[in-house]
């Protein structure tokens, strides 16, 4: 208590260490759960809430029934730790608010976990050191919690809070970060644009070679038409019989070469070289009619008969008749 002001604490300067711890110590709730934990299997799951919660009793009367309750379960592991919360003169106090000595205001502002002093202790150990002995942790400490207090004090009174991340070394240390990030930056991007170009150069590949198979598939194709087309059996070309009358809108069987009257018969003693000028000859009555033009009676030769039918020789058409007959043939 060499630090201790009555007046100011309400504390007097007699009072026992103990008692005292019981004015301004609150235990962390998440280090005081930690032993119930293995409680879970021995009780049911109603106990077990029940257990957990003990930090909550708001009065002394249910203090005592917890204290019953936790008998009246029988687990000697259980008892055994309660009874060890009893017997501590500030333990009990400084758990539970209803208990406590510490204003109800500053108990509910004080955090109900240690885990903020915990994450200050490697800052903490930064400015004071470790390894060292307990009375030089102590005023080691001592002087740091000072220093921490006239900050506090000075940003209430001026209205500007300290920046704990303010001086060289932490200076420094952001610029090597950020200068890390840039390097990291950097670094993805050119891993971004290497990756970038074979993708892309792969894509290309992949297009010439669509392209490539495209046009030999068409050489292919070009190349089994032609094979196709030379193999084809031609019908013959030869010369075809002349058909009279025959065009290209189809064709008309017309004879395409007639002959007139065959010349008669004389007597084997008869001069045959007086035949009379006004009969006319075979070969000079053989008249050949164009096959592209229609056939037309007045055409012919004035001695045929062009509108007679009616041939039982049964001469082919197109060719001169050899039946020696005055037969002519038109369809």
């Amino acid at each position: 208590m060499k630090h201790n002001d009555p007046e100011y604490s309400g504390i007097p300067n007699d009072t026992p260490a103990s008692e005292a711890a019981t004015y301004f110590v609150k235990i962390c709730y998440r280090h005081s759960k930690a032993a119930i934990l293995d409680f879970k299997g021995m009780v049911t799951p109603a106990q077990y809430d029940h257990l957990m919660n003990f930090m909550y009793i708001d009065s002394k009367e249910s203090l005592d029934e917890f204290s019953d309750f936790v008998k009246k379960l029988g687990v000697k592991k259980i008892q055994d730790w309660w009874t060890h919360k009893e017997m501590s003169d500030w333990i009990i106090p400084c758990l539970v608010k209803s208990q406590s000595r510490i204003f109800a205001d500053d108990w509910d502002s004080t955090p109900a976990t240690t885990n903020t002093g915990e994450a200050q202790h490697h800052w903490t150990n930064s400015i004071t050191g470790i390894k060292l002995s307990l009375v030089e942790a102590i005023e080691r400490a001592r002087v740091l919690d000072e220093n921490v207090a006239r900050e506090i004090q000075s940003s209430m009174g001026t209205g500007i809070l300290a920046n704990s991340q303010n001086k060289a070394y932490h200076r420094g240390s952001r610029n090597l970060q950020r200068q890390a990030n840039a390097a990291e930056k950097v670094r993805r991007s050119n891993d971004l644009t290497n990756s970038s170009k074979g993708i892309n150069a792969e894509i290309a590949e992949l297009k010439e070679g669509r392209r490539q198979s495209t046009a030999r598939e068409k050489a292919l194709r070009e190349q089994l038409k032609s094979e196709k087309a030379g193999s084809t059996p031609r019908g013959k070309t030869g010369s075809r019989s002349a058909i009279i009358s025959a065009s290209s809108s189809g064709r008309v069987k017309t004879a395409a070469v007639m002959t007139g009257p065959a010349a008669p018969r004389r007597a084997p003693d008869e001069d045959t070289s007086a035949v009379s000028s006004s009969e006319p000859r075979s070969e000079d009555l053989a008249t050949t009619i164009d096959i592209d033009q229609p056939v037309d009676g007045s055409s012919l030769s004035s001695n045929i008969d062009a509108e007679w039918a009616g041939c039982s020789a049964g001469c082919p058409g197109g060719v001169v008749c050899t039946a020696g007959c005055r037969a002519w043939r038109q369809f």
